[in-house]
């Protein structure tokens, strides 16, 4: 009685989801230049990526991003650099950053902030949560 009913939708989305992040890395490159977020290694497969995730629909991209950026170490999942950098659509219009630790995860700040400029219909950012 008290089930919940998941979506087709949901389901694809979880599936995309997955295909994507197991393409990524979960970690930050210790050998990344200073001032990126991602060594030119982890750019290289990163771009194939960001080539797939640019086919995908805008919406389903953002939902997936929302859900990311949720992860934050204390189950399973946490978010990457790399999940960042690829997820950020082009046709995105809105980006909040809802940093749910204190210590956010090295790299994803600089991921973020490294893809804005990919955003050509960008209407809202939100990165209040950021710490420096």
């Amino acid at each position: 009685m008290g089930r919940k009913v998941v979506t087709l939708q949901a389901l694809s989305s979880k599936s995309v989801e997955r295909v994507i992040r197991n393409a990524c890395d979960r970690n930050w490159d210790p050998m990344c230049h200073e001032l990126e977020a991602l060594s030119q290694e982890q750019k290289k497969r990163g771009l194939a990526i960001r080539e797939y995730v640019a086919d995908i629909p805008v919406a389903e991209i953002d939902e997936i991003f929302r859900r990311v950026m949720t992860y934050n170490g204390e189950s399973e999942a946490k978010v990457s650099p790399m999940d960042i950098w690829v997820l950020i659509h082009p046709l995105t219009k809105s980006i909040v950053f809802q940093s749910s630790s204190k210590e956010p995860i090295r790299g994803t700040q600089k991921a973020l902030l490294e893809s804005l400029h990919r955003c050509k219909y960008l209407e809202v950012l939100d990165i209040n949560s950021m710490t420096v």
